[in-house]
């Protein structure tokens, strides 16, 4: 189990260097993948190998001259590493049109000398609009066409079902060691589950899978644990990770999640029956509650109630990045809702490049303290 974390805690400090051997060895060329949903199998059954881009922390210089300081560090991270040759290995970038920052920035990439941009896929801004289906199958047949052009690759609906059934393992797999942490928060603490989760946006997908299900053996039955103050965090990511591991740190254990790079993205499996297209359309407007997701059928801030009175928690944290339009419009509403449900709440703002955590330290011990005495409620 060790063996394993330590090597994805590896790749994830260095990815440039897993992705270049991962190159060489399978031939699979390196697509880079903007959040959130792009369905990752059309890369993968094109031949590629799909790394999804969530930022990283690496100083921000060159990125400014093309976009605000105010935009979100997730994309002018990316945009920064592009721009200082990280992302040379990448033999082209796809975007998920989720947010006004990314729409923007697939225009910015577009015109850089060496973007390599493939595509950018539309997303139905209301999935539960009526012509959602026809226009996001379109999305999806643009660019698996493309994609295919790119590798040479022809690709039949069987393969695409295979691939979903590779990617579903995949999904069940990290569902399950998110599953855990509500019997076992210790055990299966947050360097495990986030780090796995991390690691399977960019480690080779069947080797990550063989992993995954070594680790879920390692694991084995859970054992009783002393009470500790459960936590939800929400949010799209939740960096830098040291501020994430300092809920541990004061006593408290994370036993759910509702983050994009966490449960909301892994929550939804495609079918493994009829037209593997149309899974993938069904799989994504049956998405759950999102921030970048508009449908009237979901009500975001009773969702999250809900979770939270179902993994039985003591508090929530949100993890939101600075300038991240999406979750800083629906904070309002949920925190609304969670006070009203005598849910105590935290938001922790962040951003990658962000070095004093020594305020967030003070906040996130007094809210634990708070939930261990039961003042917060």
């Amino acid at each position: 189990m060790q063996k394993i974390l330590d090597h994805w805690e590896k790749v994830i400090e260095d990815p440039q260097t897993y992705l270049e051997e991962l190159n060489q060895r399978t031939g699979r060329g390196i697509v880079g993948v903007f959040p959130l949903y792009y369905p990752m199998e059309l890369i993968w059954v094109a031949g590629a190998h799909p790394w999804e881009l969530w930022g990283n922390a690496a100083p921000i210089t060159k990125a400014d001259a093309h976009m605000q300081s105010y935009a979100c560090s997730l994309s002018r991270s990316n945009l920064e590493a592009q721009l200082d040759g990280r992302l040379d290995l990448l033999d082209g970038v796809v975007f998920a049109r989720k947010c006004d920052t990314l729409q923007n920035l697939a225009t910015i990439w577009e015109n850089l000398p060496d973007g390599r941009l493939i595509d950018v896929m539309r997303f139905p801004v209301n999935p539960g609009s009526a012509g959602a289906a026809a226009f996001l199958r379109s999305e999806i047949i643009r660019n698996r066409d493309r994609l295919g052009s790119l590798f040479d690759a022809q690709m039949s609906d069987e393969d695409l079902s295979e691939t979903i059934r590779l990617f579903n393992r995949l999904r069940r797999g990290l569902r399950t060691l998110l599953s855990m942490r509500a019997s076992t928060p210790k055990t299966v603490g947050i360097r495990t589950w986030y780090t796995a989760l991390r690691a399977s946006r960019i480690v080779d997908r069947e080797e990550f899978l063989e992993q995954l299900e070594e680790l879920l053996d390692a694991l084995g039955e859970p054992d009783p644990e002393p009470a500790a103050p459960r936590l939800l965090v929400t949010g799209m990511i939740p960096e830098p990770v040291n501020v994430l591991l300092e809920l541990e740190a004061q006593g408290a254990v994370v036993v759910d999640d509702d983050l994009g790079i966490g449960m909301r993205s892994v929550a939804t499996d495609a079918s493994e029956q009829g037209d593997p297209v149309a899974a993938l359309v069904q799989q994504y407007l049956s998405r759950g509650p999102c921030p970048t997701l508009h449908n009237d059928a979901h009500d975001r801030p009773a969702y999250l109630v809900d979770r939270a009175e179902r993994a039985g928690v003591d508090g929530v944290v949100f993890f939101r990045l600075k300038f991240c339009d999406p979750e800083a419009f629906d904070y309002p509403d949920c925190k609304e809702a969670l006070d009203k449900a005598k849910i105590p709440t935290l938001l922790l703002e962040t951003e990658w490049q962000s070095a004093q955590t020594g305020a967030l330290r003070t906040r996130i011990q007094a809210f634990v303290e708070t939930l261990g005495s039961g003042e917060a409620k």
